[in-house]
C-alpha cells in the first residue's frame, strides 16, 4: 500500500474519490493547520477563505527566503489538481498533468522571498517549471529566468500559482486541462477554476532520494 499524506481539509475530501479510483489508498489525510490572519481572530483554512494576500502554514509560501518547502510537507512534494492531475515536468520540457503520481512530477518548491513567491523543479528531470509570455507553461534549465517565479496563493483548501510578472491580475495561474491533460494557457486561467487549484500530496516513503518528503508519509 502506498503512503502518502495530503495538507487537506475535511470538505475537501470528496477530491479523493478520483485519487482512490487510480487505485491509491488515503492512508492520512488530516484536517488543515489553524491559521490567524490577525491576532484577535483566529482563521481555520479547512474551509475558510482567507483575504488577499493572506498565507496560511499550507502554503510553501510559508517559508521565508533561504528556506524551502511547507512546514509540514517538507520541500518535496506532488501537486494534484481540482481535476485529479498532477503537475509533470519531463526531460524535455514538456510539461503536462498525469492522472497518478508520476516520477516526473515529484517537484522541489523553494521559497523565493516573502513576497509568497516560490519556484518548482522536477526532481527528475532538473527544469524548473516556466511559462513563457504567451502564458504556456513549459519546462526551463535556467532558474534565474523570472519565468519560473510564481507567486503562491490559497483558495479554500487549494494552493494556486499565479506567474509573478502578471500578480494582481485576475489570470495567468498555472492550470492543467482536464480532458487532455495539458497545460491551460495562462491567460485563460482564473484562480476559482478546478483546473487552477492545487494540492500538496507529500510523496511516498522513500521517493525522491535523500532529498526526503519530510517523514515519507508519516502521519501529520
Amino acid at each position: 500500500m502506498v503512503e502518502f499524506e495530503v495538507c487537506v481539509s475535511f470538505e475537501a475530501l470528496g477530491y479523493f474519490g478520483g485519487v482512490a479510483a487510480h487505485g491509491r489508498e488515503v492512508v492520512a489525510a488530516r484536517r488543515a493547520v489553524q491559521c490567524s490572519a490577525a491576532p484577535a481572530k483566529e482563521m481555520d483554512c479547512s474551509h475558510s477563505r482567507p483575504t488577499s494576500g493572506f498565507i496560511c502554514p499550507c502554503s510553501p509560501s510559508w517559508a521565508g527566503p533561504g528556506q524551502e518547502g511547507n512546514p509540514k510537507l517538507g520541500r518535496l512534494m506532488h501537486l494534484v489538481s481540482q481535476t485529479d492531475l498532477s503537475i509533470t515536468i519531463c526531460p524535455d520540457g514538456t510539461v503536462k498533468g498525469s492522472p497518478g503520481l508520476d516520477e516526473y512530477g515529484l517537484l522541489e518548491i523553494s521559497s523565493v522571498g516573502f513576497n509568497n513567491e516560490v519556484r518548482l523543479r522536477g526532481v527528475k528531470s532538473g527544469l524548473y517549471l516556466g511559462m513563457d509570455e504567451q502564458g504556456i507553461l513549459y519546462g526551463e534549465a535556467d532558474p534565474t529566468n523570472e519565468a519560473t517565479v510564481f507567486a503562491s496563493g490559497v483558495h479554500g483548501a487549494y494552493n494556486t500559482y499565479q506567474a509573478k510578472a502578471h500578480v494582481g491580475e485576475d489570470t495567468w495561474f498555472v492550470g492543467l486541462r482536464r480532458r487532455t491533460g495539458m497545460p491551460k494557457p495562462g491567460p485563460l486561467t482564473r484562480p476559482e477554476q478546478k483546473a487552477a487549484r492545487f494540492l500538496p500530496v507529500r510523496p511516498a516513503s522513500g521517493e525522491g532520494g535523500s532529498g526526503g518528503g519530510g517523514g515519507g508519509g508519516a502521519p501529520l
